[in-house]
């Protein structure tokens, strides 16, 4: 630590003086004869702090840069679409995208709108019955060319047309609604080896045939139809699989009309007894990827880690079961009437045209059938074959989710247990305080909590500035859902006021602090973002929300960084150097948040920016996408902010204003030029009616 000296003249009775001289950290009075010196000194230290801070965005923005497109690309690749039923050079079955279109095609225009009770709903019941059949005499044909060559082949195939009425109640909007259906039919197939033994437990896939006005319903849910029928042809044609446990695939003919054949198969079928677990298939849009967005049971979680294309992280559950989401599922009847555990799957990419007339086959991407079809795939034989399948323990009751799992750039699935998590945050937080006080000493501890407080106000700087746009581009500028058209101009629009609101925290503390405290600065903002994100995970650990999970890659990639930091400097054998943060350190830091922040920037605006089209007027969608922007770009490069220290008040402020000012360019594009509906992102008009039954008096509401 720097030591400056401080003289001090004493004056005696007899006229004469002496000069005593004693040590004073942390101030520095220097005597005329040396101030060219001081000042040479300080021109130099500016001089490198410049360079530094020029280097630092050299190599980083590039870094940044190429690792959110990189992470782009992954989190969107599909594979590659296959045609063949059967694979030309092995000449085993294989998944057909091209089957499974086939099957959504003719379904969704074809035959078209298939609204319950309407002419076109019997003929998709029909046309779905057919399928079944001709998959139960190919299982029948399976067995017979097996016992022609002497082989035994182990496989049966049942086909059930369900028919029932039956009441319910499903509440919805905070208001009871009680449901009655009449003579509604389901089309059930079950395949297993045969015996009692093989039927006792069932994995249950389900999809529904129906559609809603006015979508023909091509994605939402026909396409699922024919991803369960390509599995179950694909199963039965495949030579090494006999099942240890059944599989049962329902095609319920009323989901639009809150839910009432999966209820009906739940209360009322024969074999529903037998199911263990449940895995719904569903759609809310056209694109990308399938979700897992609901995952209810330990055994379920570890059934999909099997998928080759995983899709998931335990946030997307914490906020579909927040009840944020407005927006249902099948899986609530097996979860409520069959006490059912399960997975809820839905592709939900471009999700403009869900419940749409364009909600076609055309649409549909490239891959995204076949995506969604090799995973479910995977967990089905997981679940029918191996020895270690869960199904028989499920009889006796589900083990509830405490896990923490996420998927890595749809390569890889993630999941511990929570005590894990504690024992990660618990050595983070050791192990930074550890190097914190060896290196700097328990004097610089209070100027990390000063450092912690500024990262909170930099939080809250951030999400009030965000909110402050959204507030003028409603009320002031009447340009409402401006950035609705493409998920991705959010980040355009909030992005630059959210690092405004965020530096302008960092430039009241660094002009709040004194000399000796600016030039540590950087360093005590670096520590203090880390030891923000172990506290916040911890939190939510207590408050027993997976969300956690996110937090403790922060933790781990952070203390890894801190950790390397320290070794640096340690090597560097002037005592100044122990607040240095290096440019390795910032490397190691920002590869983690930038992937993680990446792929959660795009999974939330993907969900959210089109279902703000969904909400109405009444919902506050623009402080609402504000929000969630500046919160994930602000995880994304949180641990940027500390280069704020490298640069002077002047030039910090000067880059805020910079940022306010194209804030303002950005606003007057967005509520002037920018058109943020176009055929393929509709807007959309809400039409209530209302009629009080005994007074004979209807009532229309519209609102958009």
């Amino acid at each position: 630590m720097d030591t400056s000296f401080r003289s001090r003249r004493q004056s005696h009775p007899d006229g004469s003086s002496t000069t005593s001289t004693t040590s004073s950290e942390f101030t520095f009075r220097p005597p005329t004869t040396t101030t060219t010196t001081h000042t040479r000194r300080s021109e130099k230290t500016s001089a490198s702090r410049s360079y530094e801070m020029a280097l630092a965005l050299v190599v980083l923005l590039p870094l940044c840069i190429f690792l959110s497109r990189w992470t782009t690309k992954m989190h969107y690749a599909l594979p590659r679409p296959l045609t063949n039923l059967y694979d030309p050079t092995t000449g085993l079955p294989q998944l057909s995208e091209t089957a499974m279109l086939a099957h959504a095609q003719h379904l969704s225009e074809t035959i078209g709108y298939r609204t319950v009770g309407t002419r076109e709903h019997a003929m998709g019941d029909k046309y779905v019955l057919e399928q079944a059949e001709l998959i139960q005499r190919q299982c029948e044909d399976v067995v017979l060319r097996a016992a022609n060559i002497g082989k035994t082949r182990r496989l049966q195939c049942e086909v059930w047309r369900q028919e029932g009425s039956g009441t319910h109640r499903f509440d919805m909007m905070n208001k009871r609604v009680y449901k009655h259906y009449e003579k509604l039919s389901n089309i059930i197939l079950r395949v297993s080896d045969g015996t009692a033994a093989g039927k006792e437990h069932a994995i249950l896939l389900n999809a529904h045939v129906d559609s809603t006005l006015p979508s023909p319903g091509a994605a939402d849910d026909a396409l699922s139809v024919g991803i369960q029928l390509e599995v179950a042809r694909v199963l039965i044609n495949t030579p090494t699989w006999e099942p240890r446990h059944a599989v049962v695939f329902l095609f319920n003919n009323a989901e639009e009309s809150l839910q009432d054949g999966s209820h009906l198969f739940t209360t009322q079928s024969a074999i529903a007894s037998t199911v263990r677990a449940v895995i719904n298939l569903e759609a809310a849009g056209t694109t990308g990827p399938e979700i897992l967005f609901q995952a209810t049971s330990e055994e379920m979680v570890e059934a999909y880690s099997h998928v080759p294309r995983p899709y998931a992280t335990v946030l997307a559950n914490d906020v579909f079961q927040s009840g944020i989401i407005l927006s249902d599922t099948d899986f609530r009847q097996f979860q409520e009437y069959g006490n059912l555990t399960g997975l809820d799957m839905a592709i939900v990419g471009s999700s403009y045209l869900y419940h749409t007339r364009k909600d076609l086959v055309e649409n549909i991407e490239p891959g995204a059938a076949q995506h969604f079809a090799d995973n479910v795939y995977a967990i089905v034989h997981y679940l029918t074959t191996s020895p270690s399948s869960p199904l028989p323990q499920l009889a006796k009751g589900a083990t509830p989710v405490t896990s923490l799992y996420y998927s890595m750039l749809g390569r890889w699935f993630i999941h511990y247990e929570p005590a894990t998590a504690r024992k990660i945050f618990t050595v983070a937080l050791a192990t930074s305080l550890a190097i914190l006080i060896s290196t700097a000493g328990f004097d610089f501890v209070a100027l990390v909590a000063k450092s912690i407080i500024s990262a909170l106000l930099s939080i809250v700087g951030a999400i009030l500035s965000a909110n402050v746009v959204a507030f003028i581009m409603k009320v002031l500028l009447n340009a409402r859902m401006s950035w609705y058209s493409k998920e991705t101009s959010c980040l355009v629009l909030y992005g630059p006021p959210t690092l405004a609101g965020a530096l302008a925290a960092q430039y009241f503390i660094r002009s709040n602090s004194s000399s000796t405290e600016r030039r540590h600065l950087e360093f005590a903002t670096f520590k203090a973002f880390h030891f923000l994100f172990i506290f916040i995970g911890m939190a939510l650990q207590a408050l027993n929300l997976g969300s956690a999970t996110l937090m403790t890659q922060f933790a781990l990639v952070s203390t890894a960084a801190t950790g390397l930091n320290a070794i640096v400097n340690s090597l560097d054998g002037r005592r100044a150097s122990w607040t240095k943060v290096g440019l390795l350190t910032y490397v190691v830091a920002i590869v983690v948040p930038v992937v993680t922040g990446t792929q959660l920037t795009l999974g939330f605006l993907d969900i959210f920016v089109p279902l703000t089209g969904r909400m109405g007027e009444v919902a506050p969608v623009e402080h609402i996408i504000a929000t969630i922007t500046a919160v994930v770009v602000l995880l994304t490069g949180s641990f940027l902010l500390p280069l704020a220290h490298r640069v002077g008040r002047k030039i910090l402020m000067n880059f805020i204003i910079i940022l306010i000012g194209s804030t303002a360019i950005i606003m007057f594009f967005f509520a002037f030029v920018r058109e943020p509906y176009d055929p393929m992102h509709q807007k959309r008009i809400f039409a209530l009616h209302v009629e009080n039954v005994g007074k004979r008096s209807p009532h229309w509401a519209l609102t958009n």
